[in-house]
This record gives structure tokens, sequence and C-alpha cells, in this order.
């Protein structure tokens, strides 16, 4: 369990408040995601040629997502980052939390709706039709747009 100090100035005690660990937010995270239809979705290990990788890896009715995972208050290091800047460069749809609501809130914001579009939008060799390939330009691989 991850610890987090809150230190009062005015005496010599201080608290230490247990805050939820990666692998909890891990584990609900993919509970949650999971129950959605549709979906397939796997914690990646680690190991061999894994570092930096994202957290959590998947696809919702062809969108990639991948999904990296932090302690509260805590940040990708510069590896992370640079992986997830890469794969958002591939196309798949990226993100970095701290918490089960955000990741989730994004899933159903950028994840699901992109699926269900090009769900939507196929012809019938199940290519996507142009018009299609023309939209999908939009906000969902913008964090900012996620809030």
């Amino acid at each position: 369990m991850n610890e987090i100090q809150n230190y009062d100035f005015g005496s010599e005690d201080f608290e230490t408040v247990k805050g939820p660990s990666e692998k909890t937010i891990t584990k609900n995270i993919l509970k949650n995601i999971r129950t959605i239809e549709g979906v397939r979705v796997s914690k990646r290990s680690t190991g061999w040629n894994r570092t930096g990788e994202p957290d959590v890896t998947g696809c919702y009715k062809g969108v990639r997502f991948e999904l990296e995972l932090k302690v509260p208050g805590k940040k990708p290091t510069k590896l992370q980052q640079k992986r997830l800047d890469e794969w958002r460069e591939s196309g798949a749809v990226v993100y970095w939390t701290d918490n089960v609501d955000d990741a989730m809130r994004w899933f159903y914001k950028c994840v699901i709706p992109l699926g269900d579009f090009l769900e939507g939008n196929r012809q019938d060799d199940g290519q996507l039709t142009p018009s299609a390939l023309r939209a999908i330009g939009g906000p969902f691989n913008n964090p900012d747009w996620i809030t």
C-alpha cells in the first residue's frame, strides 16, 4: 500500500494516510471495463522488452486503447509518457490516470463513442466508409476533452 504522509508543522506528530495501490486501481478498472460488451482488455505483464509500456491494453469495436495507471499524486515517468505518445501517434486512444472514476469517464467519453461510430460506418467488406475515415480525426485523443 502506498502511504501519503500529512505533516502537521505545529507538532512533532505526523499522520500516515493510506491510499489505493496501483494494483488495486488496476484491478478495479479491469473489473469495470470487462462489464462492457464487446471489450477485449488485459493487464500488460512486465518483463523483457516491456519497460514503460502502459499497464492496460485493449480493443473495443476496432479502437485500440492504452491506459497507464498511477497511484494518487504520481505521474508517468518520462519513458512511460514517451510510450503513451508512441501509441497515440500510431492511432491508439491513450490516457493516464490515478483513479477509477477518471479512467471510466475517459472510457465512456472517448473509447466507446469512437468504437460505436466506427462499427456503424463500415462497408460490406468491413472497411471504414470514406466519410468515417475523414471523421475520425475528432477529439477522441485529446485528454482535455474528457473533463
